[in-house]
């Protein structure tokens, strides 16, 4: 029999982390695997209950399992504590101390576990919103002060009243929170904003924040971000004007970031980006634009300003100004060529996206993915950007004139590494079956081509779509297309990170 080397089985493990059957199964094997998947397990034992949430039956089993051998593990005062506030429970015998392998510290989570709890199985007497606070912080408390390692925090605002306990619990004595390295925190405008003074002098090493925020959050709180070592990865949704304060204690890593999602006001993206106009590792740029009365602004800072983003590869945003096309078009300048995908939702008002597709001609020689706009103005430009031999995904807004010429353009100009292709239709279609079949036979004459993945997604179409599916299931049989997907846009999910990107 082949024994593998532990550290071999551990990373075998680690790729089923979300698989909880296949874990359970190989924990009974052997003691070893056992020593391997139980530290899995309990790194984050509320993300797995959370997946039974469909099935709400299974989820109060598995919270009520889950509550009962955290209060077992409460130290005595913890549960000397509870017992005089009238919180019983049926104690169970743990063989091991799993709170060393909690690697979470989901303020959320036990709020939600202990929700499903007090709902629905009363035994433990959980159901006063006091009560329910004095468990949570004592579960917290003990994770805080009993793990070896906590690397993920995450705060709501339903939870603050778990947060509170850090007010009187001395961090100092416990290095776990010093290994914390993704943050999540939501505070909304009718928040009950928490402190995080205890916090910033043992947690410096975030690197991965994510924050929702409806109001100005706390000093406290820009004092953290200030304090981190390096952020590298930032997730942000403003849904307000934020002060310069807080926009800067976050971008004093900009020389650090290499992912930034960020969701806010036009307004704020040029404030942003007049004051820093480098991100020299920015490898990922993701912009959602939300209308804040301010749509038609442009600032003439952002203007004046070379931004230079000379290490992106991926550039994604949702947008519909003419402001955004223009700052757009400044950052697709200054990638410096290095610039890979590009992702871009589809234009609600009467924009003209010529200047994106001119700067994506000039300034992108090494594009593999590419979404954008076609009409009859910017046709020119488009077909001479699907010369990029490097292209592997194309997702086009396009009417029917411009994708019968696209497709007679890659009849003449097949691309060698194709391997998406996607139409969304802004009118009515007159689909030409001749074109795309012109255009498949190109590609199984050519040879080049041995696997694609065609989208065609319509407002209306002229002909009966089980024609487009027996022409498109000829070529499946033949290996030359290895899926597609023919669908009426009413029936289609508006999901920016589905219907509207390619994925390779």
């Amino acid at each position: 029999m082949i024994t593998l080397p532990i550290d071999c089985l551990y990373q075998i493990f680690q790729h089923f982390k979300d698989d909880i059957k296949t874990l359970h199964s190989c924990l009974l094997s052997s003691r070893s695997c056992c020593e391997l998947i139980i530290p899995i397990l309990w790194s984050d034992p509320w993300r797995l209950i959370q997946k039974k949430k469909s099935t709400p039956e299974k989820y109060k089993l598995s919270s009520i399992s889950l509550l009962s051998i955290l209060l077992s593990r409460l130290p005595f005062e913890s549960k000397r504590l509870l017992h005089d506030n009238h919180v019983h429970w049926t104690s169970q015998t743990t063989f091991l101390n799993y709170i060393t392998y909690c690697r979470s510290l989901d303020f959320y989570g036990i709020l939600d576990m202990l929700d499903a709890v007090s709902l629905h199985y009363q035994p433990f007497g959980i159901l006063h919103k006091d009560i329910k606070t004095l468990v949570g912080q004592e579960i917290c408390k003990m994770i805080i002060l009993q793990s070896t390692k906590i690397t993920h925090m995450n705060i709501s605002e339903m939870s603050y009243s778990f947060f509170d306990l850090f007010q009187h619990l001395s961090l100092n004595d416990s290095q776990s929170l010093s290994h914390l390295n993704e943050f999540k925190y939501q505070v909304t405008e009718n928040s009950n904003i928490p402190n995080f003074y205890n916090m910033f002098n043992v947690c410096k090493n975030i690197s991965n924040l994510i924050i929702y925020l409806g109001t100005t959050p706390s000093e406290s709180f820009i004092d953290l971000i200030r304090s981190q070592n390096a952020i590298k990865f930032m997730d942000i949704i403003f849904e307000f004007n934020p002060p310069s304060k807080l926009i800067n204690s976050l971008l004093l890593h900009f020389n650090t970031l290499t992912h930034l999602y960020i969701s806010c006001s036009e307004l704020i993206f040029s404030k942003i980006f007049s004051v820093y106009p480098t991100f020299s590792n920015l490898r990922f740029l993701k912009y959602r634009f939300y209308d804040d009365n301010n749509f038609y602004v442009y600032n003439e800072d952002v203007k004046n300003k070379d931004i230079s983003l000379p290490s992106l590869e991926i550039l994604e945003f949702e947008s519909d100004s003419s402001f955004s096309y223009r700052i757009m078009a400044q950052i697709i300048q200054g990638t410096q060529g290095k610039l890979e995908r590009i992702y871009m939702s589809y234009p609600d008002y009467d924009e003209n996206p010529s200047i994106i597709n001119q700067y994506i001609l000039k300034s992108c020689p090494n594009l593999k993915v590419l979404t954008t706009v076609v009409n009859n103005a910017t046709l020119d430009i488009v077909l001479a950007i699907l010369t990029c031999q490097n292209l592997e995904g194309i997702a086009l807004y396009s009417s029917t004139d411009e994708i019968n010429s696209i497709l007679n353009h890659l009849s003449l100009h097949p691309l060698k590494n194709l391997l998406n292709l996607k139409f969304i239709n802004i009118d009515s279609w007159t689909f030409s079956t001749k074109n795309m079949k012109l255009f498949l036979k190109t590609l199984e004459k050519e040879e080049l081509v041995k696997k694609l993945n065609i989208s065609l997604i319509y407002l209306q179409i002229d002909i009966d779509s089980d024609k487009i599916i027996d022409l498109f299931e000829a070529y499946y049989l033949k290996g030359i297309i290895a899926s597609y997907f023919i669908e009426e846009e009413s029936d289609i999910i508006d999901d920016f990170d589905d219907w509207q990107r390619i994925l390779i």
